[in-house]
């Protein structure tokens, strides 16, 4: 048939494999991380394969007798041929292999092939139809290469116990670093004691009013986390909403030459920072840093962190920030409200699909500015009180002379440097302020 032939398969490798399933007890030990059922091309191979993976899985023997059994009582031995056409792969003197690792390699290889040719054909009749969504067929395309790395990842046959090892080696890489961090340290030090760094899975949101400096701080985590040769290099995304990409590497400049950014936006460079300069902007240009800067639709954003993600391996994603990110679907028949709510859940659950903490920038109502004390609280959070519940942590950037405070509780003078981290949710540990050290106008937050 002409659909056979278009289709990248292997009967050979296929019963090669079966054959050593229902002849090797162990053999199913070897591959049942690295293939899936729909793999196979035959549903007979593809079912044995299940029903050997299911018995080892449950404890149960692998044995060819127990795999028929498990067809019988799952009502499927009859569609696949009966007990005969098990037999004769079992008993077959032309489908032994050597390498049960190789063969499973090239039959999931080879499914890949099938799933790009399936998805490219379902995607290119879509791309057709006016009627349908743009967001939504870019989604579709990436799903298919999300779905393929879970599979090579072993995410969908993931049991208790992997889970549990996960857990413990994590747990142990923790303890033997010194404990406490769980995730990519900020190089904040109380920051990071109080979140455990930032972990994968989470969304982290800080938050303030305009000016407090948000995206000074946002700057110095960029620096410490991609661009510093001493800490740490990993790869960033940075999805600014509010400042062109240009506008961003001046910030970032400012911070590593620790300049005021105004001045060097203006060309106000002093002669002997000029190579200082250069070096600085070619350090970013080199870097793994990415940095959107055309993108406000949450569905957007999404598609092309997941490409991101699969394309250039990034370790950490950053929002700023989050009430500037427009849900269409949502804004048509719901307020506001439910608009940033629902920017916030799809963040959240990018954080938990893709294994990497995301940073959100969050912007704080006036309520704030109407109080006796200036502090934030939860219930600041402009727009959207659900975007607490989905954050894992919410931390306030709070400035107290910036907020019109000249003295403290005690009477003392309150320095113009002095910062507040005031972490007032904490799903992962204790809630609490934190004095930081802080330049604005150089982009600098760091520990005092």
């Amino acid at each position: 048939m002409q659909e056979d032939r278009l289709q990248p398969y292997s009967e050979q490798l296929e019963k090669e494999l079966v054959y050593q399933l229902l002849n090797d007890t162990s053999a199913i030990e070897l591959i049942y991380k690295i293939i899936n059922k729909e793999a196979f091309y035959y549903p007979l191979h593809g079912l044995i394969f299940e029903a050997s993976k299911s018995n080892f899985l449950e404890k149960k023997p692998t044995t060819s007798e127990s795999i028929i059994e498990y067809l019988r009582e799952s009502g499927k031995l009859k569609g696949i041929g009966g007990i005969e056409a098990i037999n004769e792969l079992k008993y077959s003197l032309h489908y032994r292999s050597v390498d049960i690792g190789y063969n499973a390699a090239i039959i999931f290889q080879k499914f890949i092939r099938r799933e790009i040719i399936r998805s490219a054909n379902i995607a290119l009749n879509n791309a057709y139809d006016e009627s349908k969504d743009e967001f939504g067929l870019l989604d579709e395309v990436v799903a298919v290469a999300g779905n393929i790395n879970n599979y090579l990842n072993g995410a969908v046959t993931k049991t208790i116990e992997d889970y549990a090892d996960s857990y413990y080696k994590d747990t142990i890489e923790v303890m033997n670093s010194g404990g406490g961090i769980r995730g990519i340290r900020t190089h904040i030090t109380s920051l990071d004691y109080r979140l455990g760094g930032l972990a994968s899975g989470r969304m982290i949101l800080f938050a303030g009013r305009p000016g407090s400096g948000k995206t000074a701080f946002i700057i110095q985590l960029v620096n410490n986390i991609c661009l510093d040769k001493k800490k740490s290099k990993l790869p960033t995304v940075v999805y600014s909403m509010e400042m062109t990409g240009e506008e961003l590497i001046n910030r970032l400049v400012s911070g590593l030459l620790r300049y005021p950014y105004e001045k060097i936006s203006k060309g106000d460079i002093p002669l002997e920072m000029h190579e200082n300069f250069t070096r600085a902007v070619n350090h970013i240009r080199e870097s793994n840093l990415h940095i959107v800067d055309g993108m406000n639709d949450i569905r957007s954003i999404a598609s092309d962190m997941r490409l991101r993600r699969e394309r250039d391996g990034i370790k950490l994603a950053v929002l700023d920030y989050l009430q500037l990110i427009r849900a269409p679907e949502i804004r048509k028949g719901g307020n506001r409200d439910e608009e940033v709510g629902h920017v916030g859940r799809v963040t959240k659950q990018l954080a938990k699909e893709l294994k990497i903490p995301i940073v959100a920038l969050a912007q704080l109502n006036r309520e704030v500015e109407k109080r006796a004390t200036k502090k934030p609280q939860l219930a600041d959070l402009r727009d959207s009180g659900s975007l607490e519940m989905d954050a894992d942590s919410v931390t306030f950037i709070f400035r107290p002379k910036y907020a019109g405070m000249e003295k403290d509780e005690n009477g003392n003078q309150i320095p113009d440097n002095l910062a507040y981290l005031i972490t007032a949710k904490n799903r992962h540990g204790a809630t609490g302020e934190d004095e930081v050290d802080c330049d604005i106008a150089c982009n600098i937050f760091k520990d005092l």
